[in-house]
């Protein structure tokens, strides 16, 4: 479990400067502003999720690094979200109820993204 936590929280700290990029680069400005709404979010809710699960696992270690990309269109922007979607409802099968609940409250700030991003920009 603590090996399936940290890959999961080695996703969410990526996800916060990956949709930086996304966020500079991208020239719609409702797009602009959905990426930021989710980069200032992200860290807090993945740093308590972290704290959280080291009480309960030990300190966290081995966490994984993933590649940058450059914006390229808002389909790309989308079909991210709709990625990180996907890999944190597999990676969160498992875990302790009172930290089932915070990434509950991580998923409703993905959807939420993904949903201004597909609706609103």
């Amino acid at each position: 479990m603590n090996e399936q936590m940290t890959a999961l929280l080695s996703l969410l700290f990526q996800s916060a400067t990956q949709t930086h990029v996304f966020h500079l680069q991208t020239p719609s400005y409702a797009e602009h502003k959905a990426l930021g709404e989710y980069y200032d979010e992200i860290v807090e809710l993945a740093d308590g999720l972290a704290e959280s699960a080291q009480g309960y696992y030990g300190i966290m270690k081995a966490y994984k690094a993933y590649p940058l990309v450059d914006y390229k269109d808002k389909a790309q922007v989308i079909a991210y979200f709709e990625e990180m979607c996907s890999k944190v409802e597999a990676l969160r099968i498992g875990f302790p109820s009172y930290l089932q609940n915070q990434i509950d409250t991580i998923e409703e700030l993905l959807y939420s993204t993904k949903y201004k991003l597909k609706f609103l920009a």
